[in-house]
């Protein structure tokens, strides 16, 4: 037995989506979001993130670090090491993601793609699981909607991060390319 916490994606994901649902039963709330995105895409996603969460069904969980950033890798004397390591858990591989996916894509879309092949094809030795592009959608979906609870469910709601965040968030899902943004089975 691991002293690591276990996170359960599925278990995760009912969470969120029973979050998500208590905050859209809240008129203001539910006027707010209507104010970036439609209800009918707001429920798409929802939608999208409850069956991307099923491509991790029966996938096994490793030791990860949760917050797997440049920032937090130092190259010393040809030496790799790691820091920030007191969130590492059991979980699945793109949940290092789940902290940064998000934010790096409103801040720096190039950046955080080329990153992102970069680190999957060393991991997969360039042979990329057809469920990856599932996954991490999860993972921007997981985070979006997470941070957004936790926004929104703040006795001082603060405007000008949700206006920043949800906008920032909207215009990356507006994107003709969304789907394939998570799409590496076209890696070059």
């Amino acid at each position: 037995e691991s002293d690591f916490e276990k996170i359960d994606i599925l278990e995760e994901t009912k969470k969120i989506k029973c979050n998500i649902m208590e905050i859209l039963s809240d008129s203001s709330k539910k006027n707010l979001i209507n104010k970036y995105i439609t209800i009918d895409n707001f429920n798409k996603l929802i939608f999208d993130f409850v069956e991307s969460s099923k491509s991790f069904k029966n996938k096994k969980n490793n030791l990860i670090h949760q917050d797997l950033k440049s920032a937090n890798i130092i190259i010393s004397n040809d030496n790799i090491y790691i820091i920030d390591i007191e969130s590492m858990a059991l979980s699945h591989n793109v949940f290092d993601f789940k902290c940064t996916l998000t934010w790096d894509l409103i801040q720096s879309y190039e950046y955080e793609i080329n990153y992102l092949k970069g680190y999957f094809n060393g991991l997969y030795n360039y042979k990329i699981p057809k469920v990856l592009g599932k996954q991490l959608k999860f993972i921007f979906l997981y985070d979006f909607f997470r941070s957004l609870c936790q926004l929104l469910n703040d006795n001082n709601i603060n405007y000008k991060k949700i206006d920043y965040y949800i906008n920032g968030v909207v215009n990356i899902i507006c994107k003709k390319d969304f789907e394939s943004i998570f799409d590496f089975s076209q890696i070059d």
